[in-house]
């Protein structure tokens, strides 16, 4: 069975080797390949599900139950290539759906479908020298202990899809805020790669089924969200010619191809599905530009090879910086269906003697989990050791600042970071032609963050404070708050893709442009929350206006604010005008509107606006749904207090 042969890529020990039919997929090959227990879509699973594993038995490679269909296929190129796809997507999206459609499979999706590591899938009939990759998800739960080597493993699982795959499908459903971050971010990171990745966006509509619904999804969703253009290709097969629909649009000179899928058995679905499978396999068959090698697991290994440096500290007794670069590699067992390192590939008995493996403590990801670098004191910037640790009611830092002058040092702690601005005594000035044998400590003046709103504030279980801005203000015991990074991820989550959306699409140069930053969120319900009957909230928000132009005051401020937000996917419409009122004895200008969000309900707001210190601009919008509620948010309004300092 070539092509299985050539996926499992088997190393060099068993080529020509006696015992080598023990390694052929057959019936009798049980003891060798251990099978998948579960129905499943999957012909080969390679378990990657820790990188610490590599200590000891490293990643185990699963066959699945269909795997013994692959056939032998004569048609295979001889340089070994073809096209590998990754379906890419959230939980519970159609991923397995998909992979049947377009494999000719039929096994069972949803919810019982699990993936582990990276799971790959090779097509069969019209979808032959097609790969299909699928990699678990990142919704499961795990000890608190093992959650770095979690997220730094499925950082390195994205990298290898990265490299492998000439083309990716992401499947979403309805278009949630939270699937417009994530394409964003697999197509920043695709635009970045070595070699040119392909995109196409499955529009999986699991629960529509009326041609007049997906007619108003598409118009809402893939052409208004995407600027995407209707477009068709024809399909020859033999005398016969067929067009079919599909979409089409570009972001940031990446080209994106939507396709549409409906609930199977309706007449949304005879009108999209089938063409929808025929389109995306013409575009995979005829990609004769994008075929990679089809050793899977060879080109992941010899990939994995150039990335394992960077992810260990090596501790073992001999490390020097060869002998570390040598031992960190991994290869396949010569008799076990393992990848492991490559001194225990004789091994027996895997688990004994642990290689000891420590993950590098200086890793960097982004927001998507995507590696982004290698911290290091060498680049030019420096931050102190410190220990940072959050409640319920208190942020603490515990920072290391030996060699700091006493009392001249000023400390914040911020939404992100620590901030930090003093001197540390460089000795080596008052020394004579010392001989340096080692310099590990940054010496000189050390800044690392700005003072700012956002970096001198904390949250107690029932107030936040603000000392950079002096302000305090109480949270009803039985509302929520939110740590600040929590906050964040939320705003960034959900509301910031909108608004980006949103900006992009007005087209007035006389617009003034804001950047905010979000201080605080109160909310009766935890974020993300509203059991359908909306959320009352408080939001405290802090920023400078640049080219301030026609705002004198705050309630021009306000009218500005938005006007800028009025677009195709939110309006917001003033109720009465502007007035000034004193609250606690500060003033504030007070505008209260109705605002609208496309696939989000109508809600009421009411903003308090007052030009704080530094030219910032202090903004508290309170969101209500009927007149209790927009009492509850104005009591807690009313235990706003300033500081007299």
């Amino acid at each position: 069975m070539e092509l299985l042969q050539l996926l499992l890529g088997y190393p060099k020990e068993f080529e020509g080797d006696e015992d080598s039919t023990e390694l052929e997929v057959s019936t009798d090959s049980s003891d060798i390949y251990r099978k998948s227990s579960i129905p499943t879509p999957y012909d080969v699973t390679i378990r990657i599900n820790s990188l610490v594993a590599l200590s000891t038995s490293g990643w185990e490679i699963v066959l699945g139950n269909s795997a013994s269909e692959i056939q032998s296929n004569s048609s295979i190129p001889k340089d070994n290539r073809g096209v590998i796809v990754a379906v890419l997507g959230s939980y519970n999206r159609g991923k397995s759906f998909l992979l049947n459609e377009l494999c000719g499979l039929n096994l069972p999706s949803g919810n019982l479908i699990h993936t582990e590591g990276i799971s790959i899938t090779a097509g069969r009939k019209q979808a032959e020298n097609i790969v299909f990759i699928d990699t678990a998800g990142t919704d499961t739960a795990i000890q608190k202990d093992k959650l770095d080597d979690r997220k730094a493993t499925e950082a390195l699982i994205r990298e290898i899809v990265l490299h492998l795959c000439s083309f990716i499908i992401i499947v979403v459903n309805r278009l949630r805020a939270t699937d417009q971050s994530y394409i964003q971010q697999v197509l920043m990171h695709s635009k970045t790669s070595e070699s040119k990745t392909n995109i196409i966006i499955v529009h999986n509509l699991l629960d529509v089924e009326t041609v007049q619904d997906v007619e108003t999804i598409i118009k809402n969703e893939v052409e208004f969200l995407f600027d995407a253009k209707p477009d068709n290709m024809k399909l020859k097969m033999n005398q016969d010619s067929t067009d079919v629909s599909f979409f089409h649009s570009t972001n940031n000179g990446v080209d994106i191809r939507h396709f549409i899928f409906t609930k199977n058995g309706t007449d949304a679905a005879k009108m999209w599905n089938s063409q929808s499978i025929d389109g995306i396999m013409n575009i995979l068959q005829t990609a004769t530009d994008a075929r990679r090698n089809l050793k899977v697991i060879t080109e992941m290994i010899n990939f994995v090879n150039t990335k394992l440096p960077q992810l260990f500290t090596n501790t073992h007794d001999d490390n020097s910086s060869e002998n570390s670069q040598k031992r960190l590699q991994i290869e396949m067992h010569v008799r076990k269906p393992f990848i492991i390192l490559s001194h225990r590939k004789d091994m027996e008995n895997l688990d004994h003697d642990p290689y000891p493996l420590s993950l590098s403590p200086k890793l960097l990801y982004d927001d998507a989990g995507y590696f982004i670098g290698i911290s290091s004191m060498d680049n030019g910037e420096w931050k102190p050791l410190y220990n940072l640790y959050e409640t319920e009611d208190e942020i603490l830092a515990i920072v290391e600042l030996a060699g700091f002058k006493q009392g001249d040092t000023r400390v914040g702690v911020g939404e992100e970071s620590i901030s930090i601005e003093g001197q540390r005594v460089n000795f080596k000035e008052s020394l004579s032609n010392p001989t340096v044998h080692q310099e590990k400590i940054p010496m000189g003046s050390s800044e690392v963050g700005d003072p700012s709103p956002s970096t001198i504030q904390s949250m107690g279980k029932y107030f936040y404070k603000n000392s950079f801005l002096g302000f305090s203000i109480e949270k009803p015991e039985n509302w929520h708050s939110a740590s600040f990074a929590h906050t964040r991820d939320f705003i960034n989550g959900t509301v910031t893709p909108l608004l980006a959306k949103n900006n992009m699409l007005i087209n007035d140069s006389d617009t003034t442009k804001s950047e905010r930053s979000t201080l605080f969120v109160f909310s009766k319900l935890p974020l993300g929350n509203s059991n359908g009957k909306g959320n009352p909230n408080i939001v405290a928000s802090i920023g400078k206006v640049d080219a301030p132009q026609g705002v004198i005051n705050s309630c021009d401020f306000i009218g500005t604010v938005l006007r800028i937000l009025n677009g195709p996917l939110i309006q917001a419409k003033l109720n009465g005008d502007c007035r000034e009122v004193y609250l606690n004895g500060e003033q504030f200008s007070v505008q209260e509107w109705t605002t609208h969000m496309l696939m989000y309900s109508t809600v009421y707001q009411m903003g308090y606006v007052k030009i704080m210190k530094n030219d910032y601009i202090l903004l508290f919008t309170l969101s209500y749904t009927d007149r209790a509620s927009k009492r509850e948010v104005y009591n807690i309004m009313r235990s706003l207090t300033f500081s007299k300092e």
